[in-house]
């Protein structure tokens, strides 16, 4: 999982999912193909959120391309961000992601992202505004 260039299949039954690997920690992966997800989404599987510090468990049980969590959905062109018990800020996040996806070259799927930005950041600013 070196490769930042790396193909990935996952299949469960009949269904299957050809990815490609965007970030280098493998944590996020471009669909190029299957019949779960369509091409040019950018997905995420939970259980690879470090492949390399996986356990023995997590690297020999088969994923399937259900796991897959959609964070840049190229058909309706929304962003995804997944759910988490812990509080986070949704718009540090979200600029994270449109940065790794620019440094992947996934620039249609950066776009995506820096519009759903665009109402967000106009709040953020105009907060910062108001607080001055």
């Amino acid at each position: 999982m070196a490769d930042a260039n790396e193909k990935w299949m996952v299949r469960e039954g009949r269904d299957w999912m050809e990815l490609r690997k965007v970030d280098p920690r493998g944590r996020l992966w471009v669909v190029l193909g299957g019949t779960v997800g369509l091409p040019g989404d950018v997905v995420r599987f939970p259980r690879l959120r470090w492949f390399a510090g996986a356990g023995t468990a997590d690297r020999e049980a088969p994923l399937s391309p259900f796991e897959a969590e959609v964070l840049v959905d190229m058909i309706t062109r929304t962003v995804l961000l997944p759910e988490s018990v812990k509080p986070f800020n949704p718009l540090r996040r979200t600029l994270k992601l449109m940065k790794t996806l620019e440094a992947a070259g996934l620039k249609d799927q950066a776009r995506v992202v820096w519009e759903w930005l665009g109402p967000a950041t106009d709040a953020l600013r105009r907060d910062e505004r108001d607080a001055a």
